[in-house]
């Protein structure tokens, strides 16, 4: 067997369906043994897509993405990609060639190496043919373990080698669970029988974590009110108790209710500045922050409990500590019902639509009623994404998918291929703004060949909209953030998908049309107001408030 082949045939022992890919000579060997073994390759555009779609795969399906580009060019053009699932904590390997240093008059030779270990990204070593089956297998493990991008490169020069028959590969191994020790969680129930208005914050820890039902129960048993992060909104879908998302994206209500916190229990949550609203958002609470990472705990912006542990066995020691709690008006019982809806759904306005223009609160309402149950809705950046955080909640846990480690652009389209790939059940809805679009436009045509329903919703102001508010705010001269109109309507014709133009509500009748029945690309250009502002970009304009850093509360 020769190395490449052998490649192919561990990823198969060890599970892998999907591959996502550029090919060029420096690894084109391994996506023909990937095929050959009965993986699956889907080929992409430009190599961050490729790995942007193993990211998106391994959220929504829970195991290791996998993706491979070519040496040199190929590595670089991954960059941004690598660097969000370095920030978002996603488990993908990347395969890639390498230039041997051997062969130093070729072109795209360079460390590798060097440049992923200065990202944050694991490296295993290829050390010769010998044991290159294993060292794959040893990738596998170790990005599912540590929960970031590993790469595993290997020469060209040496990919046609013999390494004999492939051996038994140990399939990955889940993360060992951190348990918090008996004095941390007796601290913490404490804390919990002398509160009078608990909140329970999940973020994207509590979802890696699987620890939805514990922490309901532990919302149950606490009357505590429920919120997320950005990353996490529909943790709590179909909870009286839930306002919904806390930060810059949270409506007035929900920071109305969440103001009057007096405890915070924070699941994998960083606390940043966005979820905190700079620290002003829980202002007179005692905040406990359950974290793996100890480095998340730096985010802190006032006394804080720190509690090293996983999400869910930790919400189930406290659970086991609290035992019964005294029968009392709770803080998720003195809020009625019609308070709770009005704070998740974002805050009341009056539509702004033009002839020519549709709100974009508009729209994202019309999505958030017509969208089916099954739909994922994936959502690129830009300064649209305020519109959805604050205005879309998902129906279900898992119904939105928010990739915003590295806030960077141009990922959306990759993202919801790499859905649709997860969960064929999934309807992908890739929410994206025209200057996302513009820079991946050729993933179009990657929905297309996939073959599979996709809805692709474009934010379109012909501008990068947070620059220009931004810009104004300051008084600049936003002419060189602004563009012609695009039509990406006629683009996706164009490419074999449906498309239209969408400028009112009465446009949006195709929208209902295909989703009784959904087949391969429809693109909606909405045709947005450019003058509303995005929700968070109010959290831009106010200073940064400058508090101490945090010491424990003992």
């Amino acid at each position: 067997m020769k190395a490449y082949e052998a490649l192919g045939a561990v990823l198969h022992s060890l599970g892998v369906t999907t591959v996502f890919g550029v090919l060029g000579d420096g690894n084109l060997r391994f996506a023909v043994a990937a095929r050959a073994a009965g993986i699956g390759y889907l080929a992409a555009r430009h190599e961050a897509s490729a790995v942007a779609m193993a990211d998106a795969y391994a959220r929504a399906r829970g195991q290791v993405g996998v993706a491979t580009v070519t040496t040199g060019p190929g590595v670089t053009n991954a960059v941004t990609a690598l660097m969000e699932a370095v920030r978002s904590q996603t488990p993908v390997v990347l395969l890639t060639g390498a230039a041997s240093t051997s062969m130093e008059d070729y072109p795209q030779l360079m460390d590798q190496e060097a440049m992923a270990k200065s990202l944050g990204v694991g490296v295993v070593r290829f050390r010769s043919s010998r044991y290159l089956p294993t060292d794959l297998a040893s990738a596998l493990r170790r990005a599912a373990r540590e929960r970031r991008p590993i790469m595993f490169s290997v020469p060209v020069d040496v990919q046609e080698d013999e390494v004999g028959d492939c051996p038994r590969a140990v399939p990955p191994a889940s993360p060992g669970v951190v348990v918090p020790d008996r004095p941390t969680i007796e601290q913490v129930a404490g804390l919990i029988r002398a509160s009078n208005r608990p909140v329970i914050l999940a973020g994207w820890g509590a979802w890696l974590a699987g620890a939805g039902e514990a922490l309901r129960r532990l919302g149950e048993r606490t009357g505590a009110v429920l919120t997320t992060t950005a990353l996490t909104k529909g943790f709590w879908a179909g909870e009286r108790a839930s306002v919904g998302v806390s930060g810059g994206f949270a409506s007035e209500e929900a920071a109305t209710i969440l103001g009057r916190a007096d405890l915070v229990l924070a699941f994998g949550a960083s606390l940043n500045r966005w979820t905190t609203r700079g620290g002003r958002m829980f202002p007179d609470a005692v905040v406990v922050q359950v974290d793996t990472s100890v480095a998340a705990f730096e985010h802190y912006l006032r006394g804080v409990v720190p509690v090293v542990g996983d999400a869910g066995a930790t919400a189930e020691l406290l659970l086991e500590c609290l035992g019964d709690l005294p029968a009392a008006s709770t803080f998720a019982h003195e809020i009625d019902d019609e308070r709770f809806t009005t704070a998740r759904n974002g805050d009341p306005f009056t539509d702004a639509s033009t002839e020519t223009t549709i709100d974009p609160r508009t729209l994202t309402v019309h999505l958030r009623e017509h969208l089916p149950p099954n739909a994922v809705v994936v959502q690129d950046s830009g300064a649209f994404v305020g519109f959805p955080g604050s205005y879309y909640e998902p129906a279900r846990p898992g119904g939105y998918l928010f990739v915003q480690g590295f806030q960077t652009m141009g990922l959306g389209l990759a993202l919801g291929v790499g859905v649709a790939a997860a969960d064929p059940d999934a309807l992908p809805v890739t929410l994206v703004g025209d200057g996302g679009l513009l820079m991946s436009l050729g993933e179009l045509e990657t929905i297309i060949r996939q073959g599979t329903p996709h809805l692709v919703v474009v934010y379109n102001d012909s501008a990068y909209g947070a620059e220009v508010h931004i810009g104004g705010h300051h008084g600049f001269d936003t002419d060189i953030v602004r563009f012609p109109d695009t039509d990406f309507a006629a683009t996706a014709r164009a490419l074999g998908g449906e498309g239209f133009v969408v400028r009112g509500v009465a446009d949006l009748e195709p929208l209902s049309t295909w989703l009784e029945d959904p087949r391969g690309l429809l693109l909606l250009d909405c045709r947005t107001e450019a003058h509303i502002a995005s929700p968070f970009l109010g959290e831009v304009f106010k200073p940064a408030l400058d508090a101490p850093r945090a010491q424990p509360v003992r």
